[in-house]
């Protein structure tokens, strides 16, 4: 790991708010791993609860995991939501367990375009939560994530905590530019219903469901009514899988997975070393 500066940096307190959006707790992990380390005081605020009030905080996060290359639909209509900015600096996290495509580029824009001024950009591999690759077995993502991986971020946070502290203290923030790669800024936008084609339509085991209302839960996309098992409403699913990998019995299936290929959250080593 890198070295994370230990000392107070300014005389001004500094109240920090990060807005994170986790299906399985990977990307909650690191964002609570970089807030905490921050040294700042800060709040977690997960998006599904609409926009927080700004106004209450110096400077905000915004911390998103990579799905089909970009960032989920429920991140993308949070950042439309915001209203009320006026040059407040922020910084984005992104998770990925595949490529981050246009992810961190995507949201630093939509930040700027809300009025906020973007002085940190920072990218993180975690183990991948998609089903169909969890299914194939990836026993690389145990090793997750890597000496060199957390000494970049701990680079970044020492970096960002020197800028925000510096901002706090009357200098101005300065952006920074987040560009898409070449690779994938030619690359057409994926559509949702690829992702939704790529699932299928989902079942449940009436033999495994307790009804526990985990799955319902679970939906950010408000797409699962429970009745005697749950019911799926696929023209709101956006596939994203958080009710198969976090059902507790493994009741839910879907196309060619069932009883395999679920990610129940953060794995050993990724949990371990972001809850320090």
């Amino acid at each position: 790991m890198g070295k994370l500066l230990s000392t107070p940096l300014h005389l001004t307190p500094v109240k920090g708010i990060v807005c994170c959006y986790s299906a399985t707790g990977n990307t909650r992990l690191a964002a609570e791993y970089v807030a905490r380390h921050l040294g700042f005081e800060f709040a977690l605020h997960d998006v599904r609860n609409g926009a927080p009030d700004f106004s209450n905080y110096d400077f905000a996060g915004f911390a998103s995991p990579t799905d089909w290359l970009e960032e989920p639909m429920l991140m993308r209509s949070f950042m439309r939501s915001l209203t009320g900015v006026n040059g407040k600096a922020a910084f984005v996290l992104v998770t990925h367990g595949g490529m981050p495509g246009k992810t961190p580029a995507s949201i630093a824009r939509a930040a700027t375009e809300k009025g906020f001024v973007v002085v940190g950009c920072h990218v993180l591999k975690a183990p991948d939560s998609y089903p169909p690759i969890v299914a194939q077995g990836r026993p690389r993502d145990a090793s997750l994530p890597l000496e060199s991986e957390m000494r970049a971020l701990d680079d970044f946070i020492s970096g960002l905590r020197i800028a925000l502290a510096g901002i706090a203290d009357g200098k101005e923030a300065v952006p920074v530019i987040v560009k898409t790669p070449f690779a994938f800024r030619i690359m057409p936008s994926l559509s949702r219903e690829r992702s939704k084609k790529a699932q299928g339509p989902k079942s449940v085991d009436a033999a495994l469901c307790t009804k526990c209302g985990t799955c319902a839960r679970a939906c950010p996309y408000v797409a699962i009514e429970l009745s005697s098992t749950p019911a799926f409403d696929e023209e709101k699913c956006m596939g994203c899988w958080a009710c198969f990998n976090l059902c507790p019995t493994k009741a839910i299936y879907a196309g060619k997975l069932r009883g395999t290929g679920h990610y129940k959250g953060p794995l050993k080593r990724y949990r371990e070393v972001l809850s320090k």
